[in-house]
């Protein structure tokens, strides 16, 4: 059985496409129906490769070598801007009502 929805409506979890199941159920790893920090945390540095914010550091810096505390900085200051922007109950966490609530404005931003 799946967790209950927290900040989000039942509809909003209807409509979930296939990559977004699979993408809910990468990111809760322990499958407690939320999201916290360190499971999307865990979860972002496996969708983003290190490479690539490596590559972006360093065209933005103009450099060729990229600070490991600027890299962290960047990294934290990501995650809680997608907590501030999905948490909407305010717990620390990602709710599966607040991430299919998510997914639903992107959907009607892309249609």
């Amino acid at each position: 059985a799946e967790a209950p929805l927290r900040g989000g409506a039942e509809s909003d979890c209807e409509d979930m496409s296939k990559s977004e199941r699979v993408l809910w159920t990468l990111a809760d790893a322990n499958a407690d129906g939320k999201i916290s920090k360190s499971e999307l945390k865990q979860s972002l540095q496996k969708m983003m490769p290190k490479a690539g914010l490596q590559q972006l550091l360093r065209t933005a810096a103009n450099s060729t070598e990229v600070d490991p505390q600027a890299e962290e900085e960047i990294d934290s200051l990501a995650i809680e801007a997608i907590l501030l922007a999905l948490d909407k109950d305010g717990d620390g966490a990602i709710g599966r009502g607040e991430f299919c609530a998510f997914g639903a404005i992107a959907r009607r931003e892309t249609d």
